[in-house]
């Protein structure tokens, strides 16, 4: 029978006070110009409020639900966040914005689906990486799977274009990739073949 699982209480005591800095960090940085343009220091801060609270109760049910049931909407996730990463680079969908298209608009609210593409990225490698752990260490089986996914995403990212947020699909990647045993050697990728196609060392050794 698999074992209780309780909250990790000092990560979320982390969380929470990554978040109140933020807040205070952002009171700092927009007091002046919130009262300037809506004659409210707090605006900004209030808003700010609003989602670090909405946030942090998200985050308390996530650590009492078992992440085990996530599993059965990995794949759904990931083909939505897909889905909406190439919407937002077609308009009208995607909203034009300092010549970028990152964002969709309902209404008063805003939403950058690179958001729940690093939520699906994140729950597919923790189930891929989980169910093959024997060949992880293998790049063709374990390693390059991932990264094609991966890749897909930090490229429709990039289109927007979004160069921080593609990095970070890579690198979180790269990193869970590491951690569950992949070859520190197969990641240097970026090691090119005469022919012009990427080969990481264990395959030129093959």
């Amino acid at each position: 029978m698999p074992r209780k699982l309780t909250p990790d209480l000092p990560l979320f005591g982390v969380v929470v006070a990554l978040v109140c800095v933020g807040v205070v960090m952002v009171y700092s940085a927009s007091a002046i110009v919130a009262a300037d343009r809506f004659h409210d220091p707090f605006f900004f801060l209030k808003k700010q409020l609003f989602w670090a609270v909405l946030g942090l109760g998200c985050l308390w049910g996530g650590m009492l639900l078992d992440y085990r049931n996530l599993e059965r909407v990995v794949m759904p996730l990931l083909i939505v966040s897909f889905a909406l990463l190439v919407l937002v680079l077609v308009p009208p969908f995607g909203q034009s914005i300092n010549g970028t298209r990152r964002w969709f608009h309902l209404g008063p609210l805003s939403f950058q689906p690179v958001e729940l593409a690093k939520f699906a990225l994140v729950l597919y490698l923790a189930s891929f990486l989980t169910r093959r752990q024997e060949v992880v260490s293998r790049f063709t089986e374990g390693l390059l799977p991932v990264l094609l996914v991966a890749g897909g995403m930090a490229a429709l990212t990039l289109l927007q274009p979004d160069l921080g947020n593609s990095l970070a699909l890579v690198i979180l990647t790269l990193v869970l990739a590491y951690l569950a045993g992949a070859e520190l050697m197969d990641m240097e990728f970026m090691q090119f073949h005469p022919t012009g196609m990427v080969w990481p060392p264990s395959v030129r050794r093959c």
